[in-house]
């Protein structure tokens, strides 16, 4: 007696892929930049595409790859993220949460004070901090001394008064101070009065 034997072999196929591995989340201006690392299973089929969420799974940005640039968030307002890859059957698995922090923008303007020669092709100028830092620490200051002809030096320094001696004699100068923390420059202060160099 003879017969047909089928064989019918059943195939796993692929599913969604592992969870990636979080890395860091650095604020910036009203933003942060999220690393990972790709999950070592991708499910059977390519990744195309990461997705970062908040804590509340809120979807708050989607990229090719590592990092991620999230964008709108809220000043003073806690986040952390997690990041998942999805592949063509659907969302994989999500991270571990990033670490955490409090959102920050850059800092308000700086308060003028007086522009003061020193010496020929010298002057130093004082002005006072910021009311509002952005909710960051400001590292440092940035002095624009401007001439009448539009050239600029700058100088910058940890706080007032800040000098130079990089001026070219007879030219008026006025001077401008911004605030840096780590999301930026803040706003110019308003214009200094003006010397003669």
């Amino acid at each position: 007696m003879t017969g047909v034997l089928t064989l019918i072999v059943f195939g796993t196929g692929a599913t969604v892929p592992g969870a990636p591995t979080i890395g860091t989340a650095t604020p910036g201006n009203l933003s942060a930049t999220v690393t990972f690392t790709p999950p070592g299973d991708n499910g059977g089929s390519p990744i195309t595409s990461y997705q970062v969420r908040d804590f509340f799974g809120t979807l708050r940005g989607t990229g090719a790859g590592s990092p991620i640039v999230v964008t709108g968030l809220v000043r003073d307002v806690p986040y952390q993220f997690k990041v998942r890859a999805v592949n063509a059957v659907g969302q994989g698995l999500d991270s571990a949460f990033s670490n955490s922090f409090n959102a920050f923008t850059v800092p308000g303007a700086t308060t003028i004070g007086t522009l003061t020669k020193t010496g020929a092709g010298a002057a130093s100028v004082t002005f006072t901090a910021p009311a509002d830092n952005g909710g960051s620490s400001i590292t440092s200051y940035r002095v624009e001394f401007t001439d009448h002809l539009g050239d600029s030096v700058t100088a910058t320094g940890s706080g007032s008064p800040i000098a130079t001696s990089a001026l070219v004699v007879g030219r008026t100068y006025w001077a401008k101070v911004r605030a840096i923390n780590a999301a930026g420059f803040g706003a110019a202060s308003a214009q200094s009065n003006t010397i003669v160099a």
